[in-house]
């Protein structure tokens, strides 16, 4: 029910009111949604396994790359992600197909929508090993 109001308040050009005496437009969206990676891959429908061909929920990264210290990701948009929805082809994103309540959400990142406002979790990021790869690449950057 809240994200059909926050969509249908959109579609309404947003709604009025005074700020400090001035008359402005005020539009509603989801800036990002808090929560653990379980939870951040419910919501998008990435495939929770180990075998998955890109196991990271917003990035086009393959399992192989996840190890490299200076990866060069290239997030999923919504547009590729829509593409990949109509066609029938989420699997190789490694994306199930549901009905999300998000699809037609207005998120603060309006390029990669709900991937752009999901962000990993600290403690699940350094206990997965991010930590370490940390000092190798500021370490490269101070010998540049």
């Amino acid at each position: 029910m809240i994200t059909d109001q926050i969509e249908n308040l959109n579609k309404l050009g947003g709604f009025h009111t005074y700020i400090l005496g001035k008359k402005v437009t005020v539009k509603t969206w989801i800036h990002f949604i808090a929560g653990d990676t379980s939870g951040h891959n419910n919501l998008v429908g990435q495939y929770s396994s180990s075998n998955a061909l890109q196991p990271y929920r917003d990035c086009h990264c393959l399992l192989e790359e996840l190890s490299n210290p200076s990866p060069k990701c290239a997030l999923i948009t919504i547009e590729e992600y829509n593409f990949a929805k109509q066609a029938g082809i989420l699997h190789a994103y490694s994306l199930h197909a549901f009905d999300n309540a998000f699809d037609k959400t207005p998120f603060a990142d309006q390029v990669h929508g709900i991937f752009g406002c999901v962000p990993a979790e600290i403690l699940h990021v350094t206990g997965n090993g991010i930590v370490k790869y940390q000092l190798e690449v500021v370490s490269k950057i101070s010998e540049s």
